[in-house]
């Protein structure tokens, strides 16, 4: 059995009771195995669309506790698009960062231009 066949297989199992069957798959990287079982275990209750998806690598456990869940992540999205609607309503503008001065030659680009860009899919 393949590593990549054990983490399909048994992703629903404790992870606790599969360390300790380690040794009847010797042919499976159990700590990587194990890592990848727990992040779906995870993704399955906070991010159900990676979840969802066959091959994805998930990092490492700290960042998918930390990770903000799919609801959550569209909130903050939202909330964003919405202060950048308003910023530009005001003819607030922010002013490229990269040059450090605003050159009168060139038009700043506002805050919803580099969201949009930001949110755009690849």
């Amino acid at each position: 059995m393949t590593t990549a066949e054990f983490i399909r297989e048994y992703r629903e199992r404790d992870i606790r009771q599969l360390a300790l069957q380690a040794n009847r798959f010797p042919d499976v990287d159990m700590p990587y195995a194990l890592d990848q079982i727990q992040g779906w275990q995870i993704a399955r209750r906070k991010l159900p669309k990676w979840a969802a998806c066959d091959g994805v690598i998930f990092p490492p456990h700290l960042s998918m506790e930390q990770c903000s869940s799919e609801p959550t992540a569209q909130y903050k999205l939202n909330l964003a698009m919405e202060w950048a609607s308003r910023v530009e309503s005001s003819e607030l503008r922010v002013e490229n960062s990269a040059e450090g001065v605003n050159n009168s030659s060139e038009q700043p680009a506002t805050l919803n231009s580099q969201l949009s860009t930001v949110m755009r899919p690849a």
